[in-house]
């Protein structure tokens, strides 16, 4: 069987940054190419100032925070010397190449998706929850997911990571938060340490905020093991220790996703 309508899923592929796909540059701006040239907007945008980037709240406008976001464009700096663009170099370096999968019933796209998956950059793990947040949200930029009072359904968003919130602060360096001094006024400090706990911590609202709209929350920790820090934050995030997993293998991984397939499964039935 290859579709279920009872069952709705999206992708969203993630590292610093997120890929919308250049299908929704009616929600992005700054895409001209006085920032992307000689190359095109590949499909990022950058988290959103003011505590947005811990919502999935929307308003058509080109200037408020929770408006239309910023295209992603690594500028020409010394740690990204362009326009001579190279899979390595210009304004859209480390952009990830898999774009969001809106949610669907059809397993194929979902399949195709899963093995176009390549690591890629740091991670910044805030970013990809809050954007699985709103890609099952009822309100734009996408609009498949059902309301929160939707009786008939449940919204679960699982979290997967390998890796702990990073951001350089070396001359030079971007990621979805912007340049180096971009990200110092967004997370509202200079070093770090204090930025990558600023990243944690928005990681830790993003899931509550969720929690409060009713959506069920697992996190799996991937090959973490000795990480312990990371792990009893994933583990705080998940709506209760037993939405939490720790997969130190790829044998471990395919068990925690099983187990939330059956959960999952079982809560339909029961519905």
């Amino acid at each position: 069987e290859t579709s279920y309508p009872q069952l709705k899923i999206g992708i969203v592929p993630f590292n610093t940054a997120v890929n919308l796909g250049t299908g929704m540059i009616s929600f992005v701006k700054d895409t001209g190419t006085s920032r992307f040239s000689p190359t095109r907007w590949k499909g990022c945008v950058e988290a959103r100032p003011g505590g947005q980037d811990v919502t999935d709240s929307y308003v058509e406008s080109n200037t408020a925070n929770n408006g239309r976001w910023r295209a992603y464009g690594w500028p020409f700096t010394s740690a990204n010397p362009w326009p001579a663009v190279t899979a390595t170099r210009g304004p859209n370096k480390n952009c990830p190449d898999a774009e969001v999968l809106p949610i669907t019933s059809d397993r194929t796209p979902l399949d195709d998706r899963i093995d176009d998956l390549r690591a890629q950059g740091n991670t910044h793990v805030n970013v990809g929850a809050v954007w699985g947040w709103r890609l099952i949200s009822p309100t734009p930029p996408y609009t498949q997911g059902v309301a929160y009072s939707a009786g008939d359904f449940s919204k679960a968003v699982i979290i997967m990571t390998n890796g702990e919130n990073v951001i350089s602060t070396s001359s030079g360096q971007y990621s979805s938060y912007g340049t180096v001094g971009e990200a110092t006024t967004k997370l509202g400090c200079s070093s770090q340490t204090c930025k990558q706990s600023r990243l944690d911590q928005r990681l830790l609202q993003v899931f509550e905020n969720m929690k409060d709209e009713g959506i069920i929350v697992y996190t799996v920790g991937f090959d973490l093991e000795g990480n312990d820090d990371v792990l009893e934050m994933l583990e705080d995030c998940a709506t209760t220790s037993r939405h939490f997993f720790d997969s130190p293998n790829a044998e471990d991984l395919q068990q925690a996703f099983e187990a939330i397939g059956t959960a999952l499964s079982n809560l339909r039935i029961g519905r």
